[in-house]
């Protein structure tokens, strides 16, 4: 079986690594493993984003009167849970992401 080469000025010359004009297997891990430590990132961001909000409101709830706090009601009770599942997918699914068969 013969290798695929890239084309002159292919969209997947980036993908080459060794500049030898065939992205091989080990080229396509690398490329991989960068795409999910990316995704990895942006969910840490996320989950750290909804974190600091839940404390946020929490917080401001302290400082705001009796009617304002039950009108709030509604809506706090939605932010929270899913201010939670958030959170709990993320630690959820990472820590399915690390166990090996």
């Amino acid at each position: 079986m013969s290798q695929k080469k890239l084309q002159k000025h292919s969209s997947f010359t980036d993908l080459d690594q060794n500049q030898d004009g065939i992205v091989d297997d080990h080229e396509l891990l690398v490329v991989e493993a960068l795409d999910n430590h990316r995704k990895y990132k942006v969910q840490e961001r996320i989950t750290i984003c909804t974190c600091i909000a839940m404390l946020a409101f929490t917080v401001t709830m302290f400082f705001l009167p009796d009617t304002k706090i039950s009108a709030l009601s509604g809506v706090s009770n939605l932010f929270y849970v899913a201010g939670g599942g958030i959170v709990a997918a993320f630690f959820g699914f990472t820590s399915m992401g690390f166990k090996r068969p």
